[in-house]
This record gives C-alpha cells, structure tokens and sequence, in this order.
C-alpha cells in the first residue's frame, strides 16, 4: 500500500501447491514496472521474510497508484 507520503509497503504471500503458506527455496525477489511506459522501477530487489511464506518490502518512490497488476 502507497501511504501518502511516497512510501510504499509491500507484502506478499507464498503458499505451496497444498496452498499454505511456505518459504522461497532462494532469495523473494521484487520487480515493479511502470505501466504507462514499461519502465523497470525496481527490478528483482530482495524482499525481507517476516514469517513463513510472508515478504516485505519497503521503498520511498515518488509514484501513487489506485491498482495492483
């Protein structure tokens, strides 16, 4: 989520093929695009594991966005 002030948290959830939430047998790595111009913002960042099967990641950009692709 974008919270105002041009940081952005993002979180992910990785489950297995039982559909519960597992580890990333390597690094969660985070890749984010502009749409209007397909520009690579971040490209494959490493996220932080939290918890099992829970990433995070936190950036300042300059960017605001009403959608998730």
């Amino acid at each position: 989520y974008w919270d105002g002030s041009g940081n952005w948290n993002i979180t992910a959830f990785v489950k297995d093929s039982n559909n519960q939430l597992a580890n990333c047998s390597g690094t969660a790595g985070l890749t984010i695009t502009d749409n209007r111009d397909g520009t690579a913002i971040l490209f494959g960042v490493p996220m932080t594991r939290s918890s099992t099967g829970i990433y995070n990641y936190t950036t300042n950009l300059s960017y605001q966005s009403t959608s998730i692709l």
